[in-house]
């Protein structure tokens, strides 16, 4: 589940598997698979850390073996994005995907649930 907040300023709780699109329209404009759409005040790129976030945490708790790998690769992922951020767009996939498809203002926030931390460590 993420913290999101509604337009109204109050607080909503979302189960993020839930999610099939967020769109900006200009708000956030989140469908869910049941078909039911919300708007939020975050943008795009921050509900998709947060669900990356939300993910790599389940992963954590579910796998503390690879907790200290996820916690590494964070670190990395956030160092670079801090020496990169004024020069270049952040290297991941939501950027990839979303510099994609440019044309339609949609992110399909399963593409990147297969990319997820989750899918990078397989038990051996």
């Amino acid at each position: 589940m993420i913290e999101l907040t509604r337009l109204n300023g109050s607080p909503l709780v979302i189960n993020c598997d839930l999610i099939k699109y967020a769109e900006a329209a200009p708000d956030t404009v989140l469908t869910l698979i049941t078909g039911e759409k919300l708007v939020v005040l975050e943008p795009c790129s921050e509900v998709s850390q947060r669900t990356l976030d939300h993910r790599a945490d389940v992963l954590r708790r579910a796998w503390p073996e690879a907790a200290s790998a996820l916690c590494a690769k964070s670190a990395n992922e956030a160092a670079s994005a801090s020496e990169t951020r004024s020069t270049t767009p952040p290297n991941n996939l939501l950027h990839a995907v979303r510099s994609h498809n440019k044309r339609n203002s949609w992110i399909s926030l399963a593409s990147v649930e297969s990319h997820s931390p989750s899918s990078a460590f397989s038990p051996a």
